[in-house]
């Protein structure tokens, strides 16, 4: 199911398999693994798991029906979401511990968060459109997130996203666009500047 699928770790030496995770997502640096599973009225059980071993390392509880939507690269850092009718809840859990929350109107999907934990890079999704924004704890305030093409313009972003990795060092987000028309580009998401970059693909 893609990047936020169950994960299944292989030995690929014997060819068993090695452990079986629930729906989450790896961090970038690779050892470690963050699930959340919600029931209809409780709580939202939060679990973080060791890498390729598949170990329980620690787990919490966050009130309401959240997922796991980002992971910081090492890790230490979880973006959970919730969303209502008309706003998005968002949570970032320093450990196991909340440690920042928004709530936002309107319908909001997290792509990532800064290295420092200070930044959520945001999807806002608008009918039939969307708009890349950022949300600032420091300065509590919404912010939009410019990408720029190769000449330095400012481009309206178009197109649909297939699927997005982040770099080992936690600096850059790498998301494959597609076009209407067949075309497609990565949009290269500085995470230290808050800058995202058009690159054209044949």
């Amino acid at each position: 199911s893609g990047s936020t699928g169950p994960l299944v770790v292989y030995d690929v030496a014997t060819r068993a398999k090695h452990a079986a995770l629930p729906h989450g997502i790896a961090s970038a640096d690779g050892p470690t693994f963050v699930s959340a599973i919600s029931t209809q009225t409780g709580p939202t059980m939060v679990r973080r798991f060791a890498l390729p071993s598949g170990r329980l390392v620690a787990s919490g509880r966050v009130q309401g029906r959240l997922i796991v939507q980002a992971v910081s690269r090492d890790g230490r850092q979880v973006v959970l979401a919730g969303a209502g009718s008309r706003a998005t809840r968002l949570v970032v859990l320093e450990g196991m511990r909340p440690a920042r929350s928004v709530t936002l109107r309107g319908a909001y999907e997290v792509e990532t968060l800064s290295p420092d934990g200070r930044r959520l890079f945001l999807i806002h999704w608008k009918n039939n459109r969307y708009d890349l924004q950022l949300y600032d704890f420091a300065r509590r305030r919404l912010l939009p997130t410019p990408t720029l093409e190769p000449s330095g313009e400012i481009e309206k972003m178009v197109g649909q996203a297939q699927t997005g990795v982040a770099t080992r060092n936690g600096r850059w987000l790498l998301t494959l666009y597609t076009e209407g028309d067949g075309s497609s580009f990565v949009h290269a998401l500085d995470l230290r500047q808050g800058i995202g970059h058009c690159v054209d693909l044949p």
